[in-house]
């Protein structure tokens, strides 16, 4: 029997209101309970019902259709992963797209109005909305204790794969943290007597290891670990498996933290929280906080708002961005070799292809100081791959790279003192005016996006247009987002800022030493991708007036790799732009020849300096 019929099976013998024992839909999500983007084993429900693999999309299951909604980076992908006789695409973000709840109200085929929903799979936001929007069509929505997916994964998965990894914690040094815990905690707590609320509740991954210095290896490609945490006026717990904890992590926690298990934290929230608070106490949760947790309080004794330690973290401290800077240099001697590398090999003749390409940047990446994993799966793809937004190689799809088609690479590390993200497009033989004028329009929005002035506070929407410009002078687009926060040492996708076409709820304007990527592109399907990525940290800067005593920021470049010379069209920049570029490469010569020259790497330094050489007005 296939997944969608045992689920099917499953969604007709559910204890349900009344006498009713039939779901009429069930919705399954990618996000675990800690809303995480990439998710464990543990947790992969939407992957192993529908075998789309890309990183953001949520399945609806009714007893006649199977959706999947997913946004514009994964179109193309989920049109080649989904099986087109069960399952149907829904384009998230289109104008013809009713949004999932909007589209389960108005269905008119389901077999009963229940919808059901794993309550830690959905923020407590999101469910309140979906329980509005579904009441007015006469709808429910359901909250089903025992994950239906999870009762057909144990019947073909080895228990193993379903539990939590029990990987050791790390100390993050405060030499690559700039603060100790206990700083941090009392700038916590500092927000929680102004907002008078008695405790905090953290439930993002990236914030408890924030909060508490701490990383580790739970979730791939970022460096947190399954956990909750409290912090209240008196105390800070944690809740986390025991058997991850080192000595030297215990130390690192005594006299500011104290540890429960894991397992038991609803049940400590339920017993003890909610027991020990007063009516007019206020319980402060983030906005993805799950449902499963909120609905254990009144609601109106609920502060949902981001959590400060959100806001902290995305404000790199001095020593941060110092570090994260640092980083930088030694991934950008990774990506320059793999970059001389492939060209080589391509001119040479020799068999280089995306999975072995990708195979040969992971590695020497590893090769470099600090090093300790990736930031995200290596997206190396040529030719109409590189038209997937976020394409992964596989033997399946693997292309060898020529000169005849454009190269985008787009990757990362984390490193015990940063985390990097970097996408270059490359063409090893000769482009066409189509695929130039493409290129140099993407990268004259990059330039602009790096180079625009903007005041303290600017949300991400009001600059998103600067990086699109010069392609919609050309009637082009493309369907994502322009850039995305990044973590130090921790989520590559970092929020609560960003730059977007369409304003997040809970999005918060960009401020000094926030670090964002810079990545406009253009995807041509069936033939080409291309996408420029550098990340950006906005510093104050001084400007000929002070509007209102408003603070400026300016934003500076702190990735170093060159740009693809032969893709420019010179006669499309003006000299300004031409002057950026040249500034740009001297930059990136200038960062990366010492590091090259102390690991004795004169063919890359000397690929560098061809790259890197200024181009003529």
């Amino acid at each position: 029997m296939g997944r969608l019929f045992k689920l099917r099976q499953l969604m007709s013998t559910v204890e349900l209101p009344g006498n009713s024992k039939v779901l009429g839909a069930y919705v399954v999500p990618t996000r675990d309970a800690h809303d995480n983007e990439y998710v464990g084993k543990c947790d992969a429900r939407r992957e192993f019902l529908s075998g789309f693999t890309g990183s953001a999309g949520t399945v609806v299951v009714t007893h006649k259709e199977a959706l999947l909604w997913t946004d514009g980076r994964y179109f193309t992908q989920a049109e080649n992963q989904l099986d087109k006789n069960e399952w149907k695409l829904m384009k998230d973000s289109l104008p013809d797209t009713p949004e999932i709840e909007e589209w389960l109200g108005v269905c008119t085929n389901m077999e009963s109005p229940y919808v059901g929903i794993d309550p830690t799979l959905i923020s407590f936001s999101s469910w309140k909305n979906w329980e509005k929007a579904l009441s007015r069509e006469g709808k429910c929505l359901i909250a089903i204790e025992n994950n239906l997916v999870d009762s057909i994964r144990v019947e073909e998965y080895n228990p193993s794969v379903l539990a939590r990894p029990e990987d050791a914690i790390i100390a993050h040094d405060v030499e690559y943290a700039g603060e100790t815990v206990q700083s941090k905690v009392e700038r916590v707590r500092e927000k929680l007597r102004a907002k008078k609320a008695r405790l905090l509740v953290l439930t993002a991954l990236d914030e408890v290891a924030w909060l508490l210095n701490l990383r580790g290896s739970d979730i791939p490609y970022n460096p947190v670990f399954y956990s909750y945490c409290i912090v209240t006026a008196a105390e800070v717990i944690l809740f986390v498996d025991s058997c991850k904890l080192t000595e030297s992590v215990l130390k690192h926690l005594s006299n500011v933290v104290s540890v429960k298990p894991y397992e038991d934290f609803l049940k400590y929230m339920r017993d003890v929280v909610c027991k020990d608070a007063g009516d007019a106490d206020k319980i402060w949760v983030g906005p993805n906080c799950n449902y499963a947790i909120a609905r254990l309080f009144d609601e109106n004794r609920l502060l949902v708002k981001n959590t400060p330690v959100c806001s902290f973290k995305a404000v790199k401290n001095e020593r941060e961005v110092e570090h994260m800077k640092a980083c930088h240099v030694r991934d950008g001697v990774a990506l320059c070799e793999y970059l001389m590398l492939v060209e080589e090999m391509v001119r040479s003749g020799e068999a280089v292809t995306e999975v072995s390409g990708a195979g040969m940047l992971d590695g020497l990446r590893s090769r470099q100081q600090l090093f300790v994993g990736l930031s995200f799966p290596t997206i190396s793809s040529v030719g109409p791959n590189a038209a997937v937004i976020h394409y992964t190689p596989t033997e399946d799809t693997d292309r060898p790279l020529s000169n005849r088609e454009i190269y985008l690479v787009d990757s990362g590390g984390q490193y015990l003192d940063g985390t990097t993200d970097v996408t270059r497009t490359l063409h090893f033989g000769n482009p066409t005016h189509f695929q130039r004028t493409c290129y140099t329009n993407v990268l004259k929005g990059h330039i602009l996006l790096a180079s625009q002035v903007i005041p303290s506070g600017t949300n991400g929407t009001r600059i998103d247009s600067l990086a699109r410009s010069f392609l919609w002078n050309e009637g082009l687009d493309y369907q994502h987002g322009t850039g995305h926060g990044v973590g130090m040492f921790l989520n590559v996708h970092e929020g609560p800022c960003g730059i977007h076409f369409r304003r997040s709820e809970n999005e918060e304007g960009i401020v000094e030493n926030m670090i964002l990527s810079n990545e406009p592109g253009y995807y041509h399907n069936g033939e080409f991708g291309i996408r420029i990525e550098s990340l950006i940290v906005y510093r104050e800067c001084k400007t000929p007036n002070n509007f209102g005593g408003q603070k400026f920021l300016k934003p500076e470049t702190i990735t170093f790799t060159p740009l693809a010379r032969n893709l420019i069209d010179r006669s499309l920049l003006s000299p300004a732009e031409i002057q950026w570029v040249n500034d740009y490469h001297a930059e990136c010569l200038a960062k990366l020849q010492p590091l090259l020259e102390s690991q004795g790497k004169t063919k890359v330094l000397q690929w560098l300096r061809d790259s890197c050489a200024p181009l003529q007005n």
